[in-house]
């Protein structure tokens, strides 16, 4: 009588989640190449595959490199949720009316739309020597700009009652401005609804020395600094798409730090910016002029202007993708 040989549970697992990664991939759910992706992860398959087949005799280590190969499973999915997310909310956005009923089901409508401007007035902090403004926007689509006027943060925004909504709070301590924006969250978006959250933000009296936190989730955004006198700039970006344009005027004086997850940020500095780059890439991609870069490393561009110090840039990317270019072009859409 034959023994029956034992259900191999991670593999069944394994090419049931490339099966759906591949038929997501097909109907352009994916923002990536999902063979490109995965063939970025063969060493651990690859060690997976060798447990499997050498722990057919032991049961527990059959157990143990499951276990494992389901956690990698579900890491990686994890891992690419937030680029997946824009997308599906892309594909569902044309059913927005019908997934109404299902998101009061679930306890999660996002109830009526709404609009609202919301501002830190220049007259209740006449005179900072130094500002820091800290964005955080969960998901939807924003433009940040500087512009001439007064106040010092202008934020008009489309959002629903239950999502979406800003919320700036600010204050003034030894003469630096501290101003606080963030966006109401919700459950919703997961199933449509962030498309129609919008964002205009304006930062204004832009002589004030400012240091900049955005920490952007899913949402995508367009940012162009004319005037406004930065000192640093920090920018997360979750799994959303950006596209960021700096001057000559508005380029950070200390320190630029870039880090991507599993989404774009393309990145504009004046042409022949001297820059020393620091990067570390995790699955992703780092292009400077059309020079790709992996893994860990420094890159310092030509000094064809004769400065001093470089502008020092740290970039994390994770699976997504980051472009620094500095071709000079003036065309910014």
């Amino acid at each position: 009588m034959k023994k029956e040989a034992p259900i191999n549970i991670f593999a069944i697992i394994f090419f049931t989640a490339l099966a759906f990664a591949l038929f997501f991939n097909l109907l352009g759910l994916f923002p990536w190449g999902i063979g490109s992706f995965l063939f970025k992860f063969w060493p651990i398959f690859l060690i997976l595959l060798v447990l499997q087949l050498y722990s057919r005799k032991f049961p527990r280590l059959t157990s143990i490199g499951t276990a494992v190969g389901i956690g990698v499973i579900i890491s990686i999915v994890f891992f690419s949720l937030a680029p997946i997310n824009q997308r599906v909310n892309l594909l569902l956005s044309s059913y927005s009316s019908s997934l109404i009923p299902v998101r009061r089901f679930l306890g999660i409508d996002l109830g009526k739309k709404l609009t609202t401007q919301e501002k830190v007035e220049r007259s209740n902090y006449p005179n900072p020597n130094k500002r820091e403004v800290d964005i955080s926007i969960l998901a939807g689509t924003f433009n940040l700009t500087d512009n001439f006027e007064q106040d010092h943060l202008v934020v008009r925004a489309n959002y629903f009652e239950r999502f979406g909504k800003p919320e700036i709070i600010s204050g003034q301590a030894d003469d630096t401005l501290k101003i606080n924006l963030t966006t109401q969250k919700s459950l919703g978006p997961i199933i449509g609804g962030a498309e129609d959250v919008s964002y205009d933000i304006s930062i204004g009296t832009t002589k004030v020395p400012t240091d900049l936190d955005l920490d952007v989730g899913a949402a995508n955004f367009f940012s162009y600094f004319r005037n406004l006198n930065l000192e640093s700039v920090s920018m997360i970006i979750g799994g959303g798409n950006a596209r960021v344009y700096f001057t000559k005027e508005s380029l950070p004086k200390n320190h630029l730090t870039l880090s991507v997850g599993a989404g774009s940020l393309f990145l504009r500095v004046p042409f022949g910016t001297f820059a020393r780059i620091k990067y570390h890439i995790t699955v992703g991609s780092l292009i400077i002029n059309d020079q790709t870069f992996y893994r860990d490393g420094v890159f310092t561009t030509s000094n064809s202007r004769i400065e001093t110090n470089p502008l020092e840039i740290s970039v994390n990317v994770g699976a997504g993708t980051l472009i620094i270019d500095s071709s000079g072009e003036e065309n910014i859409y």
